[in-house]
């Protein structure tokens, strides 16, 4: 795990960069996050470096995580249309028991899809960064 301080500017570039490449936003509480981590981007494993929390510099600290879209995450998302992978922006990370995660996806409408799928992004990657 590697530690780094970013400008506003350079982490506004690093976000920008992987959310319109093949990554997408992850929420949900702490401790779902960390579950969810453990079973998709198990830490140790090179399969990590594809799970990413970046903290903003702000009071109270907020932080967004991203994670790569990959194998093991499309089979976490059973039964998932090619479709809405391809259309995949952000999911929802929610805990329901001690070692299990429930996994809600956020695609884009299909018909705005291929339209507005970089401006959403962008427009979701501003929404983030607010207040930093």
């Amino acid at each position: 795990m590697g530690i780094a301080l970013l400008s506003k500017e350079e982490m506004r570039k690093i976000l920008k960069r992987k959310l319109l490449g093949n990554w997408i936003v992850v929420f949900g509480e702490i401790k779902a996050l960390t579950v969810f981590e453990e079973n998709v981007y198990p830490p140790g494993t090179k399969a990590n470096k594809g799970f990413e929390i970046i903290y903003l510099p702000t009071w109270p600290i907020r932080w967004i995580v991203i994670a790569e879209k990959t194998a093991n995450l499309r089979k976490t998302l059973k039964g998932v249309k090619t479709f809405e992978w391809d259309n995949l922006t952000a999911i929802i990370v929610v805990l329901v028991g001690e070692n299990q995660a429930f996994v809600e996806m956020k695609c884009l409408r299909p018909e705005l899809a291929e339209k507005m799928k970089r401006k959403k992004k962008l427009e979701l990657l501003d929404d983030l960064l607010e207040g930093t």
